[in-house]
This record gives structure tokens, sequence and C-alpha cells, in this order.
């Protein structure tokens, strides 16, 4: 008789078990960033294992590395479809489609905190009308923005002043800093970074815009070239996590929540640990002999000087007929309204340590979202 009631109890625990496989939900995300990159390291690989532990199994994430089946342009489009659930976006590929978001990239030169600006594009987009109207459209729910670090000039030559850039081929990826390049008397080149390192190798260019953690990466942080650190500011305003709508509503309020806190918590652990990593790479780099140059007063003054005058037209023109102007100038008065809130909440916490910047993210955004009601209209 006890045989027999052992047995029934492990029948229970076996079909109870596997009831709660059946209910278990599996997310597939896609990062085509290298596997070594913070934005996997620390935001991609992070969310699975956190999701997944602190769900108890009930939420997995399976993360595919990079392949041919999607070009970064078109992983907007794999998630729109439905041929993926949650992915990380650069907003420039498609500039028609996200054009808010293109927009911020715009003046991403003119700002200099990398960390602030990923909070403060993640605080507008969960809260701005207008752009919460185009992630309805998509068919996404926005998760979490993103920034890179500062980036600074590696150059064939030694130049720390305006007049030794004059007549130079700058590689910039921005049409800001190329403007801000003609309007010093050098030449502003249009390349993409997979193209930029052999060009600067070759001398087709004399000097490219990166930072140094992705210079590394590139491999062309060599003996005989120069680090300029002139600060010719930031790259940001994208998706590090993006979610398709259709997968987000099929959630249960709880797991919902549960990426909610998990992503608030893992952006600027990812932007933290980016930022190290290119200053690492940065003291490698002087340590293997690679100059590292301060540029003059007035190459710092130049590049400033134009950034403020010319950063909101830049705005203007990226928009072009795909914004109204009282949307673009709203726009951009609202993110740099937020980007001075959040320099001003950081000063409050160690802004080295994820954790509390996570904290402070769900506390001051994350935490005011309702996850029976967000993404959901």
């Amino acid at each position: 008789m006890r045989m027999a009631v052992v047995r029934l109890v492990v029948a229970v625990l076996v079909l109870a078990s596997a009831a709660d496989a059946a209910r278990a939900t599996e997310l597939s995300a896609i990062i085509w960033r290298p596997a070594t990159h913070p934005f996997v390291t620390h935001g991609y690989r992070a969310l699975a294992e956190t999701v997944a532990r602190r769900s108890g199994g009930r939420l997995t994430i399976s993360v595919n590395p990079p392949s041919k089946r999607f070009a970064p342009q078109a992983y907007l489009k794999a998630l729109r479809d439905g041929a993926v659930d949650i992915a990380h976006h650069v907003a420039t590929f498609t500039q028609d489609e996200l054009p808010e978001l293109a927009l911020l990239s715009a003046i991403a030169p003119s700002l200099k905190d990398p960390l602030a600006s990923a909070l403060a594009v993640s605080d507008l987009a969960v809260h701005d009308g207008l752009m919460q109207a185009r992630f309805r459209n998509l068919g996404i729910v926005f998760g979490g923005g993103y920034a890179l670090p500062t980036q600074m000039l590696l150059c064939r030559r030694p130049v720390t002043s305006v007049a030794g850039l004059r007549g130079l081929k700058l590689r910039f990826a921005n049409p800001l800093r190329r403007q801000w390049a003609a309007s010093i008397g050098a030449a502003g080149v249009a390349l993409p970074m997979s193209e930029a390192a052999d060009a600067l190798k070759r001398g087709h260019v004399d000097c490219i815009a990166g930072d140094a953690a992705t210079l590394k990466e590139r491999g062309v942080l060599s003996t005989g070239l120069s680090l300029v650190a002139l600060n010719v500011g930031l790259e940001f305003s994208g998706l590090q996590f993006a979610m398709n709508r259709a997968s987000w509503r099929k959630l249960a309020p709880p797991l919902r929540r549960l990426l909610l806190d998990s992503m608030a918590e893992l952006v600027p652990a990812a932007v933290i640990a980016n930022v190290a990593m290119a200053e690492r790479a940065a003291r490698e780099a002087s340590a293997a002999g690679i100059a590292r140059l301060e540029p003059d007063a007035a190459l710092k003054a130049s590049f400033d000087g134009f950034m403020a005058r010319s950063g909101r037209q830049r705005a203007v023109t990226v928009a072009g007929t795909r914004l109204a102007r009282a949307d673009v100038d709203g726009l951009t008065d609202r993110f740099l309204a937020g980007y001075a809130r959040w320099q001003n909440l950081l000063a409050t916490v160690d802004r080295s340590d994820g954790q509390a910047v996570g904290a402070l993210l769900r506390r001051e955004v994350y935490d005011r979202l309702d996850e029976r009601v967000y993404g959901l209209d």
C-alpha cells in the first residue's frame, strides 16, 4: 500500500513538472555585435540568465549569434515580422521607419555623456506619445536604449590643432561631424567602420573616429598612429531591447514585469561596461606605445562651438518630411531636458556601479510602467 502511495506521489510530481514545462515560454533574441561586446555580455546574455533565474525557468531567452539569415539592417523587419521576439537595432539603419530615434542620433555628436544619454533615451521612449505611437504602428515594444562611449580620432600623423587637420581626410559616420570637418578645411569621408580600418592602413583616409574599444576590435590600434583625445561626442539612439508586440502581448503580466525590471537594470550595466572597456583599451594602447595627444583649446572650441550652433538644424534635416517641424523641435527639447535631468540624477549615485544606476532607472522610470497596460494598446 505504501509503495502504491509513493508511486502515486511520484506520478503527480512528474505530471506537475510536465505541466510547468508546458507552460514555460521561450523567447528568441538577436544581436549582431561581437560575442565579447558588453551589449551582449552585460545585455543579452545577462538578460537571458536573469529572467531564467528569477522566473524559475518559466521564461527563457535563446540568444542567437549573428548569422547570414539576418543582416543587421534587417533586424527591425525580423522583429516586426515575428521571426524573432527580441532584437537590438540601430535606428540609423532604418531612418524612414524610426525617424524619431534617427533624429536624436543626429544630435549625438553634440553630447558627451553616454550614460545620461542612454537613460534619457530610455526614459523618453517609454513615455513620449509621439515615439510610442511609432512603436505601436511598427508592431514593436520599446524595452531600453543605449549609447556608445565618447569617440576620439585615430590618425596617421600627430595632430593637435585645426591647422594640423586642415586638408586631411577624416572618416566620420555622422553627417554633422563631416560638416564640421568641411568647416575647418578638412574633408569629411563617409565609410562604414568595416572599410574605414583598411582605408586608414592604406592611407586612403588620414583619421577615423571611434571609441578605443571599437578601434581595438577592428585591429587598427597600432604603433605609428596617434590617438587624438578630441572628444567628438557620442553615437546613440537605437533599440538595445525591443520586442515583437504580439510576443509581448502573449506573456502573462508577471513575466512582462520581470522583463521590464531586468531591462531597466541591464541598460545601464551594458553602457557602463562598454565605457570601461573603451577606457581600458585606450590605456592599453598608450602602454603599447601608441601616442595619445591632447588637442589644443582652439581645436576643442572649434568642434564644440560648431555642434552647439548646428546640432538642431541637423536634426531638422534628418527628420525631413517624415516629421512636422513642431514635432522635431518638441522631441529635441524633451530629450535635451531629460538629458540634463539624468545628469543631475546620476550625480546622486556612483556612476560606475551598475546595480545602483539600474536601481535608479527602475525607480525613476520602469517602476512607473504598468505591465498590464504598457505595450498593449
